[in-house]
């Protein structure tokens, strides 16, 4: 029997028992003691009404979420589990299915095994292999200025965007963007991100939104989780265009890359093409270049079923038109159908592992 804790964000926990698992009602995020106490009281009330001790904890692989902090300090033994990797996992236990995966993940913020943080992943994940995985592929890491103020402030994601495309020259190539921000705070962050000063990289899918929505004038700063993102999918307007990406590799690592992506954007803001077709030809692009790259690594691999999950497919065009274009494709794909694709669904991915493992430590036992 297991206890995951979930994440931080959108914090859930799970017991299972057998092949059952008991998802909880949703906590809130885990960042106050209120809500920590209410974490609490949630893991008493389920172990209580279903009679449940646990042999294992299972949380993340972060150290600073307060789910893994706790469990460290429980009487039990304890099993770290990436980010991403419970995300696929939770698809795989909703759709009980027990062949390997092509698992592709795209959220805001989960700490990698690397140390650094990823959000745009394909995750090689094998039910047989326990809690093991490959990582096959992620976006191409853009740094994230300030650390967690860039996820409240897009603008900032822009500014990172444009350094990346052009790091001699940012501001003489881009001037027009440049002068929509205070020029002070904007040369402090092209130094920072040059000189890798608290601008940690990251693979986030969910930060290359932010980045578009802050490069095309819908949203500079937030006013909760998500708002660049879902504003950019509400700006969509009938469109077939799409821009293009680009496949590369580095260091075996597929790289999925979309910085042809926002030159293509660039270019069209410069012209003054509508909002809402630039939000399509980013949508389309985008869904093109995530089919080509799971293509690409089913002939690498022969894995042709693929896993969608991550806080990303809550959009809705992009989930549809993704899920649509894998199926022509000739993939398999499962997809969350009863538990939501965010981080909601990692208490549920982190049993499922945590169940696998204590079947192979008990399996090694006898």
């Amino acid at each position: 029997m297991v206890l995951a804790v979930g994440a931080e964000l959108k914090s859930t926990v799970c017991l299972s028992r057998g092949r059952e698992a008991f998802l909880s009602q949703h906590i809130g995020d885990l960042e106050n003691l209120e809500t920590l106490r209410a974490f609490e009281f949630t893991i008493e009330h389920l172990e209580r009404l279903f009679d449940i001790r646990p042999q294992l904890i299972v949380h993340d692989l972060h150290p600073d979420y307060l789910s893994s902090q706790w469990a460290e300090h429980q009487p039990l033994p304890r099993l770290a589990v990436q980010h991403h990797h419970a995300h696929i996992a939770a698809v795989l236990a909703e759709s009980q299915f027990e062949r390997p995966v092509l698992g592709l993940a795209l959220d805001g913020t989960g700490y990698g095994t690397d140390g650094t943080i990823w959000g745009g992943e394909v995750l090689k994940v094998d039910p047989a292999a326990g809690t093991e995985f490959e990582r096959l592929a992620r976006l191409l890491p853009l740094p994230l200025p300030g650390g967690s103020r860039a996820i409240r402030e897009p603008w900032r994601m822009a500014v990172s965007a444009l350094v990346t495309l052009d790091p001699p020259h940012p501001t003489a190539t881009y001037p027009d963007f440049f002068a929509r921000w205070p020029t002070a705070a904007a040369a402090v962050l092209v130094q920072m991100i040059r000189n890798g000063i608290n601008s940690p990289l990251t693979s986030s899918c969910g930060r290359l939104f932010d980045a578009v929505s802050a490069l095309i004038g819908l949203r500079e700063r937030i006013h909760y989780e998500g708002q660049a993102a879902i504003e950019l999918e509400q700006a969509i307007t009938v469109e077939s265009g799409a821009y293009r990406g680009r496949l590369d590799h580095v260091d075996g690592l597929q790289v999925i890359n979309p910085l042809p992506i926002l030159t293509e954007l660039i270019a069209d803001i410069r012209a003054g093409v509508a909002v809402g077709v630039m939000a399509a030809r980013f949508h389309n692009g985008l869904v093109d270049l995530l089919a080509e790259a799971m293509q690409a690594l089913r002939d690498q691999t022969g894995i042709d079923t693929a896993a969608l999950s991550g806080g990303v497919f809550q959009n809705a065009y992009l989930a549809e038109r993704l899920e649509a274009a894998l199926h022509r494709l000739g993939f398999q794909v499962l997809v969350h159908r009863e538990v939501p694709p965010n981080d909601a669904c990692i208490a549920l991915g982190q049993a499922y592992l945590g169940i696998r493992h204590l079947a192979g430590t008990q399996g090694k036992d006898r």
